[in-house]
């Protein structure tokens, strides 16, 4: 960055790495900056949606996941029905976050995250069916653990 500030991938790595290490808003600021240089980037969009949801801004979180499926078309639709799913989970929607997980294991029936997410949607699942309002967020693992 200091030889090209311009140079955009930068700056997406450097947020990913933010995101990783917890520090979102960090990662947010350094996502802005490459967002002006490719403001058509699918992998900004969704470490934006990373940071939003890991400060549990769901409803943002949820905008730019929308905003990362629209820019990818159908490339990585797998980790993005996985945000989704955690920020309606945050919203309490949950038959949505349900449909989200669903969506994810069907993308990526033996994907690295594919145990946990079976193991939320059946708590989800269960929980609904006695009291939907009391249901926890699931602990997320692996690429969403700084998420929490």
């Amino acid at each position: 960055m200091k030889a090209d500030p311009s140079f955009g991938p930068a700056y997406l790595v450097l947020g990913a790495l933010f995101n990783q290490m917890g520090r979102f808003d960090e990662a947010l600021r350094s996502l802005d900056r490459e967002s002006i240089y490719n403001p058509n980037s699918w992998q900004c969009a969704y470490e934006m949606s990373r940071s939003w949801l890991g400060k549990r801004e769901y409803e943002r979180a949820l905008l730019q996941a929308n905003r990362a499926q629209s820019l990818s078309g159908k490339l990585h639709p797998g980790p993005i029905h996985l945000i989704r799913g955690y920020a309606l989970m945050g919203t309490k929607r949950l038959e949505l976050a349900s449909a989200e997980f669903e969506a994810y294991l069907d993308a990526e029936p033996n994907g690295q995250l594919a145990g946990s997410v079976r193991v939320a949607l059946a708590k989800i699942k269960t929980a609904m069916a006695q009291r939907p309002d009391s249901v926890p967020l699931p602990a997320m693992s692996g690429l969403f653990a700084s998420a929490k």
